[in-house]
Protein backbone atom coordinates (compact mmCIF):
# COMPACT_ATOMS: atom_id res chain seq x y z
CA UNK A 1 0.00 0.00 0.00
CA UNK A 2 1.60 3.26 -1.09
CA UNK A 3 0.93 6.64 0.48
CA UNK A 4 2.04 8.18 -2.79
CA UNK A 5 -1.01 6.87 -4.61
CA UNK A 6 -3.58 6.41 -1.86
CA UNK A 7 -5.82 9.37 -1.01
CA UNK A 8 -7.61 8.04 2.06
CA UNK A 9 -7.40 10.38 5.00
CA UNK A 10 -4.99 9.34 7.74
CA UNK A 11 -7.90 8.91 10.13
CA UNK A 12 -9.81 6.66 7.74
CA UNK A 13 -6.78 4.56 6.83
CA UNK A 14 -5.88 4.14 10.49
CA UNK A 15 -9.44 3.09 11.29
CA UNK A 16 -9.49 0.56 8.45
CA UNK A 17 -6.18 -0.93 9.48
CA UNK A 18 -7.13 -1.01 13.13
CA UNK A 19 -10.36 -2.80 12.27
CA UNK A 20 -8.60 -5.33 10.06
CA UNK A 21 -5.86 -6.00 12.59
CA UNK A 22 -8.45 -6.40 15.32
CA UNK A 23 -10.36 -8.94 13.24
CA UNK A 24 -7.48 -10.70 11.56
CA UNK A 25 -4.84 -10.60 14.26
CA UNK A 26 -2.26 -9.83 11.58
CA UNK A 27 0.22 -7.00 11.21
CA UNK A 28 -0.91 -3.94 9.26
CA UNK A 29 1.93 -4.41 6.79
CA UNK A 30 0.29 -7.65 5.59
CA UNK A 31 -2.96 -5.93 4.64
CA UNK A 32 -3.97 -4.18 1.41
CA UNK A 33 -6.74 -1.71 2.22
CA UNK A 34 -6.73 1.47 0.21
CA UNK A 35 -8.43 3.69 -2.35
CA UNK A 36 -7.03 6.22 -4.76
CA UNK A 37 -8.00 8.65 -7.51
CA UNK A 38 -6.23 8.91 -10.87
CA UNK A 39 -7.54 11.57 -13.23
CA UNK A 40 -11.23 10.72 -13.67
CA UNK A 41 -10.82 7.25 -12.13
CA UNK A 42 -11.41 6.01 -8.59
CA UNK A 43 -10.02 2.64 -7.48
CA UNK A 44 -10.35 0.65 -4.26
CA UNK A 45 -9.13 -2.70 -2.93
CA UNK A 46 -10.19 -4.63 0.15
CA UNK A 47 -8.29 -6.72 2.68
CA UNK A 48 -8.70 -9.82 0.49
CA UNK A 49 -7.08 -8.02 -2.49
CA UNK A 50 -10.38 -7.81 -4.38
CA UNK A 51 -10.25 -4.60 -6.41
CA UNK A 52 -12.61 -2.31 -8.33
CA UNK A 53 -11.97 0.77 -10.45
CA UNK A 54 -14.49 3.33 -11.73
CA UNK A 55 -14.36 5.81 -14.62
CA UNK A 56 -16.93 8.60 -14.61
CA UNK A 57 -18.92 10.61 -17.12
CA UNK A 58 -17.42 13.99 -17.92
CA UNK A 59 -20.75 15.53 -16.93
CA UNK A 60 -20.99 15.88 -13.16
CA UNK A 61 -24.77 15.51 -13.42
CA UNK A 62 -24.60 12.10 -15.15
CA UNK A 63 -25.19 8.65 -13.65
CA UNK A 64 -23.18 6.80 -16.31
CA UNK A 65 -19.91 5.14 -15.38
CA UNK A 66 -17.57 2.29 -16.29
CA UNK A 67 -16.46 -0.27 -13.71
CA UNK A 68 -13.55 -2.75 -13.69
CA UNK A 69 -13.74 -5.61 -11.15
CA UNK A 70 -11.22 -8.32 -10.43
CA UNK A 71 -10.92 -10.95 -7.73
CA UNK A 72 -7.56 -11.71 -6.14
CA UNK A 73 -6.98 -15.27 -7.38
CA UNK A 74 -4.16 -15.58 -9.88
CA UNK A 75 -6.47 -16.92 -12.58
CA UNK A 76 -9.30 -14.43 -11.92
CA UNK A 77 -10.43 -12.65 -15.08
CA UNK A 78 -11.41 -8.96 -15.01
CA UNK A 79 -15.03 -7.98 -15.58
CA UNK A 80 -15.65 -4.62 -17.24
CA UNK A 81 -19.16 -3.18 -17.23
CA UNK A 82 -20.87 0.07 -18.13
CA UNK A 83 -23.84 1.40 -16.16
CA UNK A 84 -25.96 3.84 -18.10
CA UNK A 85 -29.47 5.26 -17.63
CA UNK A 86 -32.17 3.62 -19.71
CA UNK A 87 -35.17 1.31 -19.76
CA UNK A 88 -35.61 -2.28 -20.87
CA UNK A 89 -35.86 -1.49 -24.59
CA UNK A 90 -32.95 0.95 -24.77
CA UNK A 91 -30.04 0.03 -27.03
CA UNK A 92 -26.64 1.67 -27.21
CA UNK A 93 -23.73 2.19 -29.58
CA UNK A 94 -20.30 2.30 -27.95
CA UNK A 95 -17.07 3.76 -29.31
CA UNK A 96 -13.53 4.55 -28.15
CA UNK A 97 -11.98 7.68 -29.67
CA UNK A 98 -14.44 7.55 -32.55
CA UNK A 99 -13.85 3.85 -33.28
CA UNK A 100 -16.92 1.62 -32.78
CA UNK A 101 -16.47 -1.17 -30.26
CA UNK A 102 -19.24 -3.26 -31.81
CA UNK A 103 -20.85 -3.47 -35.22
CA UNK A 104 -24.37 -3.46 -33.77
CA UNK A 105 -26.07 -1.61 -30.93
CA UNK A 106 -26.41 -3.55 -27.69
CA UNK A 107 -28.93 -3.60 -24.89
CA UNK A 108 -28.13 -4.15 -21.26
CA UNK A 109 -29.24 -6.17 -18.29
CA UNK A 110 -31.44 -4.69 -15.62
CA UNK A 111 -29.28 -3.30 -12.83
CA UNK A 112 -30.13 -3.68 -9.14
CA UNK A 113 -31.37 -0.09 -9.17
CA UNK A 114 -34.19 1.25 -11.35
CA UNK A 115 -33.89 2.89 -14.77
CA UNK A 116 -30.26 1.82 -15.28
CA UNK A 117 -28.92 -0.76 -17.73
CA UNK A 118 -25.76 -2.78 -17.13
CA UNK A 119 -23.67 -3.63 -20.19
CA UNK A 120 -21.08 -6.37 -19.67
CA UNK A 121 -18.32 -5.40 -22.10
CA UNK A 122 -16.12 -8.41 -21.33
CA UNK A 123 -18.96 -10.69 -22.42
CA UNK A 124 -18.99 -9.25 -25.95
CA UNK A 125 -15.43 -7.94 -26.48
CA UNK A 126 -12.08 -9.64 -25.91
CA UNK A 127 -10.62 -8.57 -22.58
CA UNK A 128 -7.09 -7.87 -23.80
CA UNK A 129 -8.21 -5.69 -26.71
CA UNK A 130 -10.70 -3.90 -24.48
CA UNK A 131 -8.12 -3.09 -21.79
CA UNK A 132 -5.67 -1.81 -24.41
CA UNK A 133 -8.40 0.38 -25.86
CA UNK A 134 -9.27 1.86 -22.47
CA UNK A 135 -5.64 2.77 -21.85
CA UNK A 136 -5.20 4.48 -25.22
CA UNK A 137 -8.53 6.32 -25.64
CA UNK A 138 -9.64 9.63 -24.18
CA UNK A 139 -13.23 8.59 -23.60
CA UNK A 140 -15.80 5.85 -23.95
CA UNK A 141 -18.81 7.28 -25.77
CA UNK A 142 -22.19 5.64 -25.24
CA UNK A 143 -24.88 6.77 -27.68
CA UNK A 144 -28.53 5.83 -27.35
CA UNK A 145 -29.86 4.21 -30.52
CA UNK A 146 -32.47 6.47 -32.06
CA UNK A 147 -36.03 5.57 -31.12
CA UNK A 148 -35.09 3.19 -28.28
CA UNK A 149 -34.45 5.48 -25.32
CA UNK A 150 -36.34 7.75 -23.01
CA UNK A 151 -36.52 11.18 -24.73
CA UNK A 152 -36.22 12.84 -21.33
CA UNK A 153 -32.75 11.33 -20.81
CA UNK A 154 -29.52 12.37 -22.57
CA UNK A 155 -28.94 10.95 -26.03
CA UNK A 156 -25.27 10.21 -25.32
CA UNK A 157 -22.77 9.86 -22.49
CA UNK A 158 -19.04 10.50 -22.54
CA UNK A 159 -17.12 8.56 -19.90
CA UNK A 160 -13.65 10.01 -19.39
CA UNK A 161 -10.79 7.53 -19.47
CA UNK A 162 -8.17 10.00 -18.25
CA UNK A 163 -6.09 8.12 -15.70
CA UNK A 164 -7.01 4.62 -16.92
CA UNK A 165 -3.48 3.27 -17.21
CA UNK A 166 -2.47 4.57 -13.78
CA UNK A 167 -5.62 3.20 -12.13
CA UNK A 168 -5.24 -0.25 -13.67
CA UNK A 169 -1.51 -0.35 -12.85
CA UNK A 170 -2.40 0.50 -9.23
CA UNK A 171 -4.81 -2.44 -9.16
CA UNK A 172 -2.04 -4.65 -10.55
CA UNK A 173 0.29 -3.52 -7.78
CA UNK A 174 -2.21 -4.16 -4.99
CA UNK A 175 -3.06 -7.60 -6.42
CA UNK A 176 0.66 -8.43 -6.84
CA UNK A 177 0.19 -8.91 -10.59
CA UNK A 178 2.74 -6.31 -11.74
CA UNK A 179 5.22 -7.89 -14.12
CA UNK A 180 3.07 -10.99 -14.70
CA UNK A 181 1.17 -12.16 -17.75
CA UNK A 182 -2.10 -11.48 -15.90
CA UNK A 183 -1.53 -7.75 -15.28
CA UNK A 184 -3.93 -5.26 -16.81
CA UNK A 185 -1.42 -2.45 -17.32
CA UNK A 186 1.97 -3.35 -15.77
CA UNK A 187 2.32 -6.54 -17.81
CA UNK A 188 5.47 -8.68 -17.90
CA UNK A 189 6.57 -12.23 -18.53
CA UNK A 190 6.24 -13.73 -15.06
CA UNK A 191 3.74 -16.62 -14.90
CA UNK A 192 0.44 -16.43 -13.08
CA UNK A 193 1.75 -19.03 -10.63
CA UNK A 194 4.15 -16.42 -9.24
CA UNK A 195 1.24 -14.40 -7.78
CA UNK A 196 0.83 -15.11 -4.05
CA UNK A 197 -2.55 -16.46 -2.99
CA UNK A 198 -4.91 -13.88 -1.46
CA UNK A 199 -4.80 -13.51 2.32
CA UNK A 200 -7.37 -15.32 4.42
CA UNK A 201 -10.22 -13.11 5.52
CA UNK A 202 -10.63 -12.36 9.22
CA UNK A 203 -13.40 -14.23 11.00
CA UNK A 204 -16.11 -12.64 13.13
CA UNK A 205 -18.01 -14.95 15.46
CA UNK A 206 -21.65 -13.91 15.49
CA UNK A 207 -24.05 -14.86 18.24
CA UNK A 208 -26.59 -17.50 17.31
CA UNK A 209 -29.68 -15.75 15.92
CA UNK A 210 -32.92 -15.88 17.82
CA UNK A 211 -35.38 -18.42 16.44
CA UNK A 212 -37.90 -16.98 16.21
CA UNK A 213 -36.64 -13.47 17.01
CA UNK A 214 -38.39 -11.87 19.99
CA UNK A 215 -40.57 -8.86 19.31
CA UNK A 216 -39.16 -5.40 19.98
CA UNK A 217 -39.94 -4.17 23.48
CA UNK A 218 -41.70 -0.97 24.45
CA UNK A 219 -39.20 1.37 26.15
CA UNK A 220 -39.73 2.10 29.83
CA UNK A 221 -39.76 5.69 31.09
CA UNK A 222 -36.15 5.18 32.22
CA UNK A 223 -35.22 4.05 28.72
CA UNK A 224 -37.04 7.00 27.15
CA UNK A 225 -35.17 9.47 29.33
CA UNK A 226 -31.88 7.83 28.38
CA UNK A 227 -32.71 8.51 24.74
CA UNK A 228 -33.43 12.16 25.50
CA UNK A 229 -30.02 12.39 27.18
CA UNK A 230 -28.08 10.61 24.42
CA UNK A 231 -29.75 12.72 21.73
CA UNK A 232 -28.60 15.98 23.34
CA UNK A 233 -31.64 16.62 25.52
CA UNK A 234 -33.94 16.07 22.55
CA UNK A 235 -37.42 15.57 24.01
CA UNK A 236 -38.66 14.40 20.60
CA UNK A 237 -36.28 11.41 20.53
CA UNK A 238 -38.03 8.14 19.77
CA UNK A 239 -36.67 4.76 20.72
CA UNK A 240 -37.20 1.03 20.65
CA UNK A 241 -35.57 -1.93 22.39
CA UNK A 242 -34.35 -4.95 20.39
CA UNK A 243 -33.31 -8.18 22.19
CA UNK A 244 -29.64 -9.05 21.64
CA UNK A 245 -28.49 -11.80 23.97
CA UNK A 246 -30.07 -13.32 27.04
CA UNK A 247 -30.49 -10.41 29.46
CA UNK A 248 -29.33 -7.69 27.04
CA UNK A 249 -31.20 -5.35 24.70
CA UNK A 250 -30.17 -2.79 22.11
CA UNK A 251 -31.79 0.64 22.51
CA UNK A 252 -32.12 2.46 19.18
CA UNK A 253 -33.03 6.15 19.50
CA UNK A 254 -33.93 8.36 16.55
CA UNK A 255 -32.50 11.80 17.36
CA UNK A 256 -34.89 13.96 15.36
CA UNK A 257 -33.45 17.38 16.18
CA UNK A 258 -29.92 16.28 15.26
CA UNK A 259 -30.95 14.63 11.97
CA UNK A 260 -30.56 16.27 8.59
CA UNK A 261 -32.36 16.06 5.28
CA UNK A 262 -30.69 12.81 4.14
CA UNK A 263 -28.85 11.53 7.22
CA UNK A 264 -31.16 10.44 10.03
CA UNK A 265 -29.06 10.25 13.21
CA UNK A 266 -29.44 7.67 15.94
CA UNK A 267 -28.03 6.99 19.41
CA UNK A 268 -27.37 3.41 20.54
CA UNK A 269 -27.27 1.93 24.04
CA UNK A 270 -26.89 -1.63 25.35
CA UNK A 271 -28.25 -2.62 28.75
CA UNK A 272 -30.34 -5.08 30.69
CA UNK A 273 -34.02 -4.36 30.02
CA UNK A 274 -34.68 -3.34 33.62
CA UNK A 275 -31.35 -1.62 34.35
CA UNK A 276 -30.82 1.02 31.68
CA UNK A 277 -28.49 3.18 33.77
CA UNK A 278 -25.91 0.39 33.99
CA UNK A 279 -25.60 0.05 30.22
CA UNK A 280 -23.03 1.33 27.73
CA UNK A 281 -22.72 2.83 24.28
CA UNK A 282 -21.64 0.12 21.81
CA UNK A 283 -18.40 0.92 20.02
CA UNK A 284 -18.78 0.93 16.24
CA UNK A 285 -15.61 1.28 14.21
CA UNK A 286 -17.38 2.90 11.25
CA UNK A 287 -18.83 5.10 9.82
CA UNK A 288 -17.90 8.35 11.48
CA UNK A 289 -20.33 11.28 11.53
CA UNK A 290 -19.11 14.86 11.57
CA UNK A 291 -20.47 17.15 14.27
CA UNK A 292 -21.34 20.80 13.72
CA UNK A 293 -18.10 21.94 15.39
CA UNK A 294 -15.98 19.96 12.94
CA UNK A 295 -15.32 17.13 15.37
CA UNK A 296 -16.88 13.69 15.44
CA UNK A 297 -20.41 13.08 16.66
CA UNK A 298 -21.24 10.14 18.95
CA UNK A 299 -24.38 9.59 16.88
CA UNK A 300 -24.79 7.00 14.10
CA UNK A 301 -26.43 7.70 10.73
CA UNK A 302 -29.22 5.82 8.95
CA UNK A 303 -29.32 2.78 11.22
CA UNK A 304 -31.03 -0.49 10.33
CA UNK A 305 -31.08 -3.50 12.65
CA UNK A 306 -31.93 -7.05 11.56
CA UNK A 307 -33.17 -8.85 14.68
CA UNK A 308 -32.97 -12.27 13.02
CA UNK A 309 -29.32 -11.98 11.98
CA UNK A 310 -28.33 -9.60 14.84
CA UNK A 311 -26.76 -7.40 12.17
CA UNK A 312 -26.50 -3.62 12.43
CA UNK A 313 -26.19 -1.63 9.19
CA UNK A 314 -25.27 2.04 8.97
CA UNK A 315 -24.88 4.42 6.02
CA UNK A 316 -23.49 7.95 5.96
CA UNK A 317 -24.43 9.84 2.79
CA UNK A 318 -22.10 12.62 1.69
CA UNK A 319 -24.92 14.24 -0.25
CA UNK A 320 -28.63 13.83 -0.81
CA UNK A 321 -28.36 11.87 -4.06
CA UNK A 322 -26.83 9.02 -2.05
CA UNK A 323 -24.09 8.44 -4.63
CA UNK A 324 -21.16 8.81 -2.23
CA UNK A 325 -20.37 8.17 1.40
CA UNK A 326 -19.56 5.34 3.79
CA UNK A 327 -21.47 2.24 4.87
CA UNK A 328 -20.70 -0.42 7.44
CA UNK A 329 -22.15 -3.65 8.79
CA UNK A 330 -21.54 -5.03 12.28
CA UNK A 331 -22.69 -8.32 13.83
CA UNK A 332 -23.37 -8.97 17.51
CA UNK A 333 -21.10 -11.64 19.01
CA UNK A 334 -22.75 -11.82 22.40
CA UNK A 335 -20.63 -9.06 23.94
CA UNK A 336 -20.01 -6.43 21.29
CA UNK A 337 -20.68 -5.45 17.68
CA UNK A 338 -17.93 -6.60 15.30
CA UNK A 339 -17.23 -4.88 11.98
CA UNK A 340 -17.74 -7.31 9.07
CA UNK A 341 -18.04 -5.02 6.03
CA UNK A 342 -17.02 -1.49 5.11
CA UNK A 343 -17.95 0.29 1.88
CA UNK A 344 -16.55 3.62 0.74
CA UNK A 345 -17.31 5.82 -2.27
CA UNK A 346 -15.42 9.10 -2.02
CA UNK A 347 -16.21 10.84 -5.35
CA UNK A 348 -19.81 11.98 -5.75
CA UNK A 349 -20.20 10.92 -9.38
CA UNK A 350 -23.48 9.03 -9.72
CA UNK A 351 -22.60 5.60 -8.27
CA UNK A 352 -25.51 4.21 -6.20
CA UNK A 353 -24.97 2.50 -2.85
CA UNK A 354 -25.23 -1.03 -4.28
CA UNK A 355 -22.12 -0.38 -6.36
CA UNK A 356 -19.91 1.23 -3.72
CA UNK A 357 -16.67 -0.77 -3.44
CA UNK A 358 -15.91 -2.80 -0.32
CA UNK A 359 -12.70 -1.92 1.52
CA UNK A 360 -12.97 -4.37 4.38
CA UNK A 361 -14.86 -7.63 4.78
CA UNK A 362 -14.85 -10.56 7.16
CA UNK A 363 -16.19 -14.07 7.15
CA UNK A 364 -19.04 -14.49 9.63
CA UNK A 365 -19.33 -17.73 11.57
CA UNK A 366 -22.68 -18.08 13.30
CA UNK A 367 -23.45 -20.03 16.45
CA UNK A 368 -21.72 -21.18 19.55
CA UNK A 369 -22.25 -17.88 21.36
CA UNK A 370 -25.22 -16.15 22.87
CA UNK A 371 -28.73 -17.35 22.02
CA UNK A 372 -27.48 -20.83 21.08
CA UNK A 373 -30.23 -23.46 21.33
Amino acid sequence: MSDAVGNLSGTLRAACLAAAVLLAGSPASALSIDSAEFGDWYAACDNGRVCSAFAFDESLASWAYLRVDRDAAADAAPRITVSVPGGAGTRYRLSLSGQPLLDQPVGGDEASYSDVRLIDLTAVIGTEALVEGLGAAEALVVEVEAGTGNPELPASYRISLRGAEAALAWMDEIQMRSGTVTALAARGGAPAESIPPPPALPVAHAAHPWSPPPAALDPSEEARQKGVELCGEDETAEGRMEPLSEGLVLHIYHCRLESGAYNALFALWVSAPDSVADGWEPELLWPEVEAGDGGLSPLISNVRFDPEALRLSTVYKSRGFGDCGEAAEHVWDGEAFRLVALRLMEPCRGVPYDDWPILLRAEVEVGGGANSP
